[in-house]
């Protein structure tokens, strides 16, 4: 198989449908920002450090779900709209016994009410780096963002994109 094959095969399981057989990622990421003060003097701080277990921990999980939640109502309020337009969670994030599935796979999904479009963000450590995969399903366009938990502060401006987008074709 080609390397630029593999990458897409990568992404793809990780953005496909749920399977019974898929396990929850344990693994820990530590990722270390280095600045310069003016002094010249380095700093270091531990980037994400607040959700780099948080698939180990049920409160950091939820407070994970909580900052996408956060970040989605910025952007729809500032664009201009209502909550109500927007199912949110639309995937299930849960067991039919109420467990939740506490594996990233979704952290959080949003549907377009008027538009029938899909939101799904998830965070694993099976993927290489930052990607967007667009698929359709059931005649709905879907962006599934899938990142590495290192990589948060990449996320907003794809939300935000999407959310102007929905307004765009919603109008």
């Amino acid at each position: 198989m080609s390397k630029q094959n593999a990458g897409l095969t990568e992404h793809a399981n990780v953005a496909g449908y749920r399977k019974k057989s898929d396990a929850p990622s344990k693994s820990k990421v530590h990722n270390t920002n280095v600045s310069i003060s003016k002094s010249g003097q380095e700093k270091r701080s531990r980037s994400n450090d607040m959700h780099a277990d948080f698939l180990e921990s049920q409160e950091k999980y939820k407070l994970l779900e909580n900052y996408f939640f956060k970040i989605f109502i910025e952007e729809t309020k500032s664009q201009g709209l209502s909550l109500a337009e927007f199912k949110t969670p639309h995937y299930s994030a849960h067991f039919a016994n109420g467990t939740p599935f506490m594996d990233g796979n979704p952290i959080f999904s949003a549907k377009n009410i008027a538009t029938g479009n899909i939101l799904r963000i998830v965070i694993t450590d099976d993927v290489s780096k930052y990607a967007k995969n667009h698929n359709t399903i059931d005649n709905f366009e879907e962006l599934c963002i899938v990142m590495r938990i290192s990589e948060l502060n990449l996320v907003q401006q794809d939300i935000s994109s999407w959310i102007d987008q929905q307004a765009q074709e919603s109008s």
